[in-house]
């Protein structure tokens, strides 16, 4: 992977985050609040990937190969370490 690869990544998981932010606080107007928690508990997840994104840049340009080995190492896929 490249930076503006990574910096696509950072951009879509901010926009997703927003928007199931955005659709949560509409449905707690309605008191939908199993729904509405579902989806901050979502939005929570697209943050802490956000933030896997933003130190898988810090570490390409301090030299570090960013591939699928490296988010795998870095547990990008494990809802735990997303939500911590």
């Amino acid at each position: 992977m490249n930076d503006v690869e990574l910096d696509n990544g950072l951009k879509i998981t901010f926009k997703n985050a927003s928007r199931l932010i955005e659709e949560a606080d509409g449905l707690a107007v309605f008191e939908r609040y199993s729904r509405t928690y579902t989806l901050f508990q979502i939005a929570t997840e697209e943050i802490g990937k956000f933030i896997l994104i933003f130190h898988a840049i810090l570490d390409f340009y301090n030299g570090k190969t960013i591939d699928e080995k490296y988010f795998e190492d870095n547990d990008l896929r494990k809802h735990k370490h997303k939500t911590k």
